[in-house]
């Protein structure tokens, strides 16, 4: 029976699966997995729960599928289908959202933007130098909301000063504006001075910074800048000098200051720029600092002030230099330094050839700057030659002696004139008639001879020489020819060193095989300048010994070998005395009778002027035992005697 139903069910299928106009899928049949079953575990190794079993489940046919079970089973491994429907719809609608808010952005539908708030800045085109130059800022917010926090920012040009009391440099300026409702208009009105010079370009440009409502970032907008020129200056400077010179002349500069203002000005800055190749020796009026800068406490309208500057120029022959001045308005942080600038203008000059060359020798030195030991008189020889191919007319000598050192009434002269009042030495075609005329190449030769005191500490002696003379006029050169040298003489210190002999035991005269004690003193003095570096060096006689007993300033040190003895003084203040005094033993040998021993050789006093930077020597003759008559000794008490041999 078995055997049968198994055909059976074997043709039904197979009819089935050949059948026309059927599905040839079939579903065959299958088993399915027992549900699983809780099961009590033991939480630890250590329980004696008893542990479940699990019971087998016989396993159970499933009846053919049908395809409304298939369609389930396809949507049951399928879950993740929906959801990515979902993702694909939001992502969609998120695009088009961000899409539409930005054209709608980009078309300007946004009620809070920069481009709604009007911000301008108006001004004039041209102002005056140092006149009041009035702007006005005008703000319209025509956004939806009002700004909050705004704040104007005006920066102004180099030459801006605030009006009224207390006028201080501007350069940057923050104007609260605090609110601005939707749709409102504010006008800011700004006055300042403007300093500058005529047809210089300047530059005020403004911004304005805010924020809005509901927001914490801040927003910045420009206004459009305002550009205007200086078409005139308060103050023209001009100039007035000589366009050449000669090497080592002296000569003057004229500026004219004049108010181009239609009120006073008051404290105007002048300030002067030198090169190196100018040496300033005076002004009127003086400057007010330094040399270079003079204020002006008051300008009238029209006004014009002149400063005079008298100056050498050196430099090579066709070398040109510019002494350049500026006017302007000081700093508020600095009285003698230009805030702004309100004219300016320079002079140039160029050096010729020196017409005349000066060479001043004192003794055999040729040096701008000798140093001389103290005392004794100093000649003088100012040599002049004419350098240029032109004969010189009527030339004339003067010389300005000046220092500490200069004496006037021990000054003598040859063939000139000292004049006390002016206190300068002159030379001139009246004393010798061989300055009429000096021809190209020819020399003359001016003498004179200075002795001073040269004992006061730092003595100084300066020489300022000048030679002037005619010669063909020319354009723009002065008709004086002017040559000028310099030389200036420093006194060094005269260092001394002294010394003496005292009996300390022991017969006097000193005798034979008798031992005689004296103590030695040596005395250095720095003289009218500080000195450094002093140093004394000197021997003993072999026959001298050296008992190591001294007292004194300094480092001493004695050499048994050389028996050289070195005291180290170090500075010595000016006129100060530093004093050495040691002892020495003496045994007289019987060869040495009748004679009068050395018991110091000579002695070298070396050091450094402070004042001059030369070194100073000294020395002293050795030291015998002869003692000082005046202490009450015998005429001879220094000859070496042998009583023992009597």
């Amino acid at each position: 029976m078995p055997d049968f139903k198994d055909k059976e069910k074997m043709e039904s299928l197979r009819g089935r699966l050949y059948e026309r106009g059927q599905d040839a899928a079939f579903i065959s049949a299958r088993h399915s997995l027992s549900r699983p079953q809780s099961v009590d575990v033991a939480r630890g190794w250590a329980s004696t729960a008893p542990v479940a079993v699990v019971e087998s489940v016989p396993v159970q046919h499933v009846a053919e599928a049908t395809p409304a079970d298939d369609q389930s089973a396809a949507e049951a491994k399928n879950p993740r289908r929906y959801r990515s429907i979902i993702l694909l719809v939001t992502t969609v609608l998120f695009v088009l959202t961000v899409g539409t808010s930005s054209v709608y952005l980009f078309f300007g539908g946004n009620q809070i933007s920069g481009k709604n708030i009007d911000f301008v800045l108006t001004g004039p085109l041209a102002v005056a130098g140092g006149d009041i130059v009035t702007l006005q800022v005008a703000v319209n917010n025509n956004n939806a909301v009002a700004i909050e926090g705004a704040t104007l920012v005006v920066n102004y040009p180099s030459g801006t000063k605030s009006i009224g009391e207390g006028s201080r440099d501007l350069f940057e300026e923050r104007i609260p504006l605090e609110t601005i409702a939707a749709g409102e208009s504010k006008v800011i009105p700004i006055q300042v001075a403007v300093f500058g010079e005529e047809n210089e370009g300047k530059e005020i440009t403004a911004a304005i910074d805010y924020r809005v409502t509901g927001s914490n970032g801040t927003f910045y907008k420009e206004a459009e800048p305002v550009k205007f020129t200086i078409n005139s200056s308060p103050v023209i400077l001009r100039v007035e000098s000589v366009e050449k010179i000669s090497a080592g002349q002296e000569f003057e500069i004229k500026l004219s200051v004049l108010s181009n203002a239609k009120s006073p000005l008051s404290n105007v800055l002048i300030s002067a720029a030198y090169p190196d190749s100018f040496r300033f020796v005076s002004a009127k009026p003086e400057p007010s600092y330094r040399q270079s800068e003079w204020t002006l406490k008051e300008l009238a309208a029209g006004e014009t002030q002149t400063i005079t500057i008298r100056g050498v120029g050196t430099g090579l022959s066709s070398e040109a230099f510019i002494v350049r001045f500026q006017a302007g308005t000081p700093r508020t942080d600095n009285q003698f330094m230009i805030g702004s600038v309100l004219a300016q203008t320079a002079s140039t000059f160029t050096v010729e050839q020196p017409f005349v060359d000066m060479q001043v020798r004192i003794g055999n030195d040729t040096d701008n700057d000798v140093v001389l030991p103290a005392g004794g008189a100093t000649d003088v020889v100012v040599v002049v030659t004419n350098t240029h191919s032109e004969p010189i007319y009527d030339m004339n000598l003067r010389v300005v002696p000046a220092g500490s050192a200069f004496n006037e009434s021990l000054l003598r002269i040859n063939a000139g004139f000292y004049d006390s009042l002016k206190k300068e030495l002159r030379f001139e075609v009246s004393g010798s008639p061989e300055l009429a005329l000096v021809q190209p190449g020819e020399k003359r030769e001016f003498r004179f001879t200075l002795s001073g005191d040269t004992e006061l500490r730092t003595a100084t002696l300066d020489l300022a020489a000048s030679v002037y003379g005619r010669r063909v006029s020319e354009r723009n050169v002065p008709e004086v020819l002017i040559g000028a040298a310099e030389t200036s003489v420093r006194y060094s210190s005269v260092a001394t060193l002294a010394q003496q002999i005292d009996h300390l035991s022991g017969p006097v005269p000193p005798t034979v095989n008798e031992e005689t004690l004296y103590t030695l003193t040596l005395e250095a003095t720095a003289g009218a300048n500080d000195v450094t570096g002093a140093r004394v060096v000197t021997t003993l006689p072999q026959y001298v010994g050296w008992l190591a007993a001294y007292n004194g300033p300094g480092e001493v040190s004695f050499n048994p070998i050389n028996k050289e003895l070195s005291w180290n003084i170090g500075e010595v203040k000016s006129s100060e005395r530093k004093v050495l005094s040691f002892q020495v033993s003496f045994t007289p040998s019987v060869l040495q009778v009748d004679t009068v021993p050395v018991m110091m050789n000579r002695q070298v006093f070396e050091a450094t002027d402070r004042f001059t930077g030369a070194r100073l020597s000294t020395d002293a003759p050795p030291i015998t035992t002869q003692l000082s008559e005046e202490q009450g000794y015998d005429r001879d008490n220094g000859i070496v005697v042998n009583n023992g041999g009597e």
